[in-house]
């Protein structure tokens, strides 16, 4: 003999229709209280907050590092006290993002310039966020070469967002704390 409650049955269900008239069945037990609209607007919002989010997820692409003067082994001693400039070169689809990162004399900060490469007659105007293991951003344009040029840049992992017509494209670096 087997259990024929609502659950069961929708546990049981073999076909669309059978799992379809189970939930109806479990539905029709529910109690029929309506919820309150700020419950509603609420879960609505979250919603579209998430959809936002997915959106953006997808709108984003990554920039793949093709070049870093620091891949091959640093010359000894030179992790502590005082580092090389490090040169970054990020690739995509749509462009080349060539950064230097030159570490500040006796300090744990550094400078981060660059330049957006493509093959695009006007390069200028276009918007950086340089975002910290903090999660600081600040934001650049680009000039006309397409150069940008942050000053003071905290040691540790770092994001730099470029903001283009198509989405955002987004690359990732490092900065060394030379006392460490």
């Amino acid at each position: 003999m087997t259990d024929q409650t609502p659950l069961n049955q929708l546990k049981n269900a073999e076909t669309d229709a059978a799992q379809i008239a189970a939930i109806k069945q479990l539905a029709d037990k529910l109690p029929s209280e309506t919820p309150q609209e700020s419950l509603l607007q609420r879960a609505s919002a979250l919603f579209r907050q998430r959809q936002q989010q997915v959106k953006k997820r997808a709108a984003q692409q990554i920039a793949a590092i093709e070049f870093d003067s620091w891949a091959g082994d640093l010359a000894l001693g030179s992790r502590k006290g005082s580092l090389p400039d490090r040169q970054l070169l990020f690739q995509s689809t749509q462009l080349e993002i060539d950064i230097q990162i030159t570490p500040i004399q006796g300090s744990d900060k550094a400078t981060v310039q660059g330049q957006l490469m493509v093959d695009t007659p006007d390069l200028a105007g276009i918007e950086l966020r340089l975002t910290d293991k903090n999660g600081h951003t600040r934001g650049r344009v680009t000039d006309e070469l397409g150069s940008f040029h942050f000053s003071f840049c905290i040691a540790g992992a770092h994001e730099l967002t470029i903001a283009l017509d198509d989405g955002d494209l987004v690359s990732h670096f490092t900065i060394y704390d030379p006392s460490e």
